[in-house]
């Protein structure tokens, strides 16, 4: 239909189409310009994961420049637009993808750029879904202490404009375990102070939580984050504008419990003295909480930085209040102290 009301029901598939029909109504896309001819379809996803529609089609078929969007059910909010993204050799026919949930219907709008009337064209809507403990930038909470985070796009495409989503991770056991996110790659769209897009991570289960860091471009990367909070659980809150899509991030997920000390391995809020050369644990090897330098030596209170468990940027190394900074660090914030900067 060449109306959002009239929308044609389709699934996953390709579905052939035309414009040659209709006429001019209104310029719905945020994307195109003067995209006045269009025919929308109401589609239902077929899974949970990310969804991937496109107009890519060979060049025979009459349709040489496309403006593709998708909205929430019932002629909602805008969710996503592209216009050229399909590249050679039918560089100007689009491409988007979006999280979907299964069952949930989507309203997508195929219009003809720049005033024209479009034609015949080919739409391919496809859905891949969530494998395994893969989780998917949006609202929705989680409890695990396993799995890989992604961007709203998943491991294959980008995140979309126009994104404002809170998610929370609490761990299986919060009364014991830690999580931790480790951070194997980070691409969001850059600039001083974030003004662009940003992921922004609160230590404990609520946007109340202190702030652990806001982070966007790809250099450098959020690295490994850890919970100190009491419930082991870390907030992440994810805002894009509207322009410019990347390919955001992966993180593996792991959990870690408080007080195993001497295992050669730093855990997440470990609160122990390191080293203990009559226990067979050499000083220079041993554990050390927090995120300390290497030549940090740890004693009371244990040396968690500030940019943890307290207001980021005012690392002094110390979390009683009294000033006594973690042996061996300068009381000055580091990016290798602090896991990477505030605000990068």
């Amino acid at each position: 239909g060449d109306e959002c009301e009239n929308c044609i029901p389709v699934g996953e598939g390709v579905h052939a189409g035309t414009t040659a029909d209709n006429t001019g109504g209104v310029d719905d896309s945020s994307c195109g310009s003067n995209d006045v001819v269009d025919e929308w379809y109401c589609y239902t996803a077929g899974c949970t994961g990310t969804a991937t529609a496109k107009t890519c089609q060979d060049v025979s078929v009459p349709f040489s420049d496309s403006v593709l969007a998708v909205y929430e059910d019932g002629c909602g909010a805008e969710i996503d637009c592209d216009d050229d993204a399909c590249g050679s050799p039918n560089g100007f026919l689009s491409e988007l993808s979006w999280p979907v949930v299964a069952g949930n219907t989507y309203d997508l709008r195929v219009s003809a750029w720049g005033g024209g009337q479009g034609g015949d064209y080919l739409l391919e809507i496809s859905c891949a879904p969530v494998v395994g403990n893969e989780f998917l930038m949006d609202n929705t909470p989680v409890t695990t202490c396993t799995g890989t985070f992604f961007d709203s796009g998943g491991p294959g495409g980008n995140y979309s404009n126009g994104e404002n989503f809170t998610k929370t991770f609490t761990p299986d056991n919060p009364a014991v375990d830690k999580l931790q996110f480790d951070f194997l790659s980070f691409d969001v769209e850059g600039g001083g102070g974030c003004p662009f897009d940003s992921l922004t991570i609160h230590n404990g289960s609520t946007t109340g939580d202190p702030v652990i860091g806001e982070f966007c471009g790809s250099t450098p990367a959020p690295g490994v984050i850890g919970s100190t909070a009491s419930d082991g659980a870390l907030t992440f809150v994810f805002v894009s504008d509207g322009s410019v899509t990347l390919a955001g991030w992966e993180a593996t997920i792991s959990c870690g419990v408080a007080g195993e000390c001497g295992n050669g391995v730093q855990e997440i809020g470990e609160e122990c003295d390191p080293g203990d050369p009559a226990a067979g644990i050499d000083p220079d090897d041993a554990d050390c909480p927090g995120l300390c330098q290497e030549d940090c030596t740890c004693g009371e209170p244990p040396c968690i930085p500030d940019f943890i468990v307290n207001a980021p940027g005012s690392f002094d190394g110390d979390t009683t209040g009294s000033g006594d900074d973690c042996p061996g660090n300068s009381g000055e914030e580091t990016d290798e102290r602090r896991g990477q900067g505030v605000g990068k």
